[in-house]
């Protein structure tokens, strides 16, 4: 469910009870891949929010409505749910104005991730370092260094970004925090300092990810390492 389909539903909430005993939900599907919101700063060019804004996210401020996810997702369900992913293919789940509440609000479930470019307040990350459990995870999707971040990922803010390694490397933590790192033509040579950096700040993960087929337009390209990647 996106946040289209599920905070868009407006009239009778008994229908989200309804849905849930009619398709027996909570037993039949082991995990949910939630759309939080439109928001993100960033201008990544192969993103259907760049590549498709007029058509797919029209309104860039719209948020799911946390009342209609706790009727759709009551405390006593959550125990069955085997992961919850906070993702956004539209947006950046951690921009929701209510992130802090809706993401606690899944911490029962077996397995709770969010993934993000990490560009948030010091203030935000620090709460969920305090309170993110140790069935959580959280993925920074990171595409090289201070001086190639933003080629791809426009509009990134390395400043922000530092903080949060900074907030890392010092503040105790339960979660499980995954550095993902897409590889392109611009940032291949700096996979193993990256690593490094997240080996010495306390990263517990580091991924790295073949690009999706890039317009051949861009000024982008991708990088296919044979020792890297297999079909």
């Amino acid at each position: 469910p996106t946040a289209a389909n599920v905070g868009g539903v407006k009239k009778g909430a008994g229908r989200l009870e309804n849905y849930n005993k009619l398709y027996n939900l909570f037993n039949d599907y082991i995990g949910w891949h939630l759309e939080l919101t439109r928001r993100c700063p960033l201008a990544c060019p192969a993103c259907l929010r760049t590549t498709h804004y007029n058509t797919m996210v029209k309104d860039p401020k719209l948020d799911i409505d946390f009342d209609h996810l706790k009727k759709f997702f009551p405390t006593s369900v959550l125990p069955k749910i085997k992961y919850i992913c906070l993702q956004g293919n539209l947006g950046d789940p951690v921009y929701h104005p209510q992130f802090h509440d809706i993401s606690e609000h899944f911490f029962t479930a077996q397995d709770v991730n969010v993934i993000t470019n990490g560009m948030q307040s010091h203030q935000f990350w620090e709460r969920v370092l305090e309170t993110w459990p140790s069935n959580s995870k959280i993925t920074l999707s990171i595409d090289g260094l201070q001086d190639t971040n933003h080629l791809y990922r426009i509009n990134s803010n390395w400043e922000k970004i530092q903080g949060l390694f900074d907030l890392i490397a010092k503040k105790k933590h339960k979660c499980e925090i995954e550095w993902k790192y897409i590889v392109f033509e611009h940032n291949h040579h700096q996979v193993d300092q990256a690593q490094e950096i997240a080996k010495k700040i306390g990263i517990n993960a580091f991924r790295i990810q073949r690009t999706r087929s890039l317009d051949p337009k861009l000024n982008i390209k991708a990088y296919d390492n044979p020792e890297w990647f297999t079909n």
